[in-house]
């Protein structure tokens, strides 16, 4: 079902009390359904939690539990909306809006809307539960896409994006593949261009400059637990030992660092 509206999209008060007492029971309801699907662990119930996550986002940690209960169903639909090829998903965030903010009342012009990240941010989150290497190169191909909040609150974006989710499932399953990816991007070099038909490069989706400096951080966070040989451990010193880098890249780069060498002198 769909939700009824939100008490944030208006802001008198009398209002939002009314609103908040059927938006609450809404999510009572659809929150105990989710449990149960939980507790069935039935690939049918796949489809319509997928869906969920988009509408009611704050019943997120109980939906990622019931998918990941319903088995390798849940993992294949999740890696198709990453590669955008979930038909039903598409289409519900394109009926709902559901990848822009337009404010909390829904009132600002197209022109003014915000892209947010909730499509590729969810998915990538649960997708790591799995601990499936299959998913790798998914996740991998959307790093190539550019980094947008995950949402936003009172017009201020969240401190997340979807790259939290993807450098940390990433880092769960740690899969060797996409460790040269990974460094590049800590090391501040623009990304590969995503291959098209017939080995052609495809329209870039990430900037032509290179990462941003959270961008670099999760990247670093994420390269101890793919790579399995000393590419860029002297790089990773190198930058915990620059006194004119940033004080959090340096912290990162010293424990990747530390993770990573098995040289006594280090």
């Amino acid at each position: 079902r769909d939700p009824p509206p939100n008490p944030r999209t208006v802001k008198e008060t009398e209002q939002q009390r009314s609103l908040e007492e059927k938006y609450g029971l809404f999510l009572g309801v659809t929150g105990a359904s989710i449990n149960a699907l939980a507790d069935l662990r039935v690939p049918s119930a796949v489809k319509p939690l997928v869906l969920s996550m988009y509408r009611t986002p704050e019943l997120f940690t109980q939906i990622r539990h019931a998918l990941v209960a319903s088995g390798p169903t849940a993992e294949d639909e999740l890696r198709k909306i990453l590669r955008g090829d979930n038909a039903e998903v598409n289409q519900l965030i394109k009926d709902k809006h559901y990848d822009v903010y337009c404010g909390d009342t829904n009132n600002l012009p197209p022109a003014q809307c915000q892209p947010v990240s909730a499509k590729d941010f969810y998915p990538a989150v649960v997708l790591g539960d799995f601990y499936d290497p299959k998913a790798v190169p998914d996740l991998l191909a959307a790093l190539n896409r550019p980094a947008y909040p995950q949402y936003y609150s009172d017009d201020q974006p969240s401190s997340t994006t979807q790259y939290n989710a993807l450098f940390d499932s990433i880092k769960k399953i740690g899969a060797p593949e996409g460790a040269a990816q990974i460094r590049a991007m800590w090391m501040g070099k623009p990304a590969a261009p995503a291959k098209g038909k017939h080995g052609k490069a495809a329209a870039p989706e990430a900037p032509t400059g290179g990462p941003d400096l959270m961008t670099r951080i999760l990247a670093i966070q994420a390269y101890p637990f793919v790579t399995r040989d000393d590419a860029g451990v002297d790089d990773l010193g190198k930058i915990a030992a620059d006194n004119g880098a940033d004080d959090n890249l340096r912290t990162e780069a010293a424990t990747a660092f530390a993770r990573l060498s098995h040289d006594g002198s280090d």
